[in-house]
């Protein structure tokens, strides 16, 4: 089937596999509004095609996404900032990928590389995953003075103190990931692709509607004991309040500029 482009993504389908892209090599695959607006149109596609049973989500390059791009918001001007807003919101609402929970069918991710800030929510979202030895996973917030509710989300999927270790930026190899739960397998980098397609083809041999059934029953279970945890924690209300601080312009300054951040603690 031939490639299907969308903003900063690609989708392709192997006979019942379909292979969703993310390939912004030049930004490692970051989060910016064009890809979520790109994964957002694959997802849909996957969503919308009955003939695909089985989703692979991987990166161009050497990453597999490296977080929040936050280069377009310096670049953008105050009317194209509001314009995003504004489409953000319907994206929130009702996007494929924003709510990819819906669709009945399993999702692999692929770690080619850097999963990084959101780019760990990203891997860790979908249903399996399977990491190249390259791949390293590192929730960075607090670097830039800054948190998402990783920690929530962290806590609630590992032993609470590695979840903890994690949420305080500690950079997690495959390897480490694999040992405390976060991942599948882990697979020399050349075979990362092939072990993700063995993976697939798998599933795709498994009875239809018992698939659909136990992906939906193992997202709701791990829904409704992570959710909760996230939006009850103050620290959910507090990341609002973190991102109006001196210390998080300074993190990001400093990131930008290659340097250590001073740190003021307000």
């Amino acid at each position: 089937m031939a490639v299907t482009k969308f903003d900063c993504v690609e989708y392709e389908r192997k006979g019942e596999i379909t292979v969703i892209t993310m390939n912004n090599p030049s930004r490692r695959n970051s989060m910016s509004f064009l890809m979520q607006r790109g994964l957002n149109g694959a997802f849909g596609q996957f969503e919308e095609d009955d003939d695909a049973k089985v989703a692979i989500l991987t990166g161009v390059g050497n990453s597999f996404n490296a977080g929040w791009d936050t280069k377009d918001q310096v670049m953008m001007s105050d009317e194209e900032k509001r314009s995003i807003a504004r489409e953000r919101t319907k994206i929130s609402r009702t996007g494929a990928w924003t709510h990819m929970n819906r669709i009945p069918k399993p999702i692999i991710a692929a770690v080619n590389g850097y999963a990084v800030g959101w780019g760990w929510f990203v891997a860790n979202n979908c249903d399996m995953v399977i990491a190249a030895e390259s791949a390293l996973f590192w929730q960075n917030e607090p670097v830039f003075g800054y948190q998402g509710g990783g920690q929530a989300v962290a806590t609630q999927m590992l032993p609470f103190h590695i979840g903890v270790e994690i949420s305080l930026a500690a950079k997690m190899t495959a390897k480490r990931c694999y040992e405390i739960g976060l991942v599948n397998r882990v697979v020399p980098d050349a075979e990362l692709m092939n072990a993700a397609m063995k993976m697939a083809q798998h599933i795709c041999g498994l009875a239809p509607l018992s698939v659909r059934i136990v992906v939906e029953s193992c997202r709701s279970a791990r829904l409704s004991s992570a959710i909760p945890s996230v939006t009850a924690l103050s620290s959910w209300q507090e990341s609002y309040y973190l991102g109006g601080t001196e210390d998080v312009k300074e993190g990001f300054k400093a990131f930008a500029e290659k340097r250590k951040p001073n740190w003021k603690g307000r």
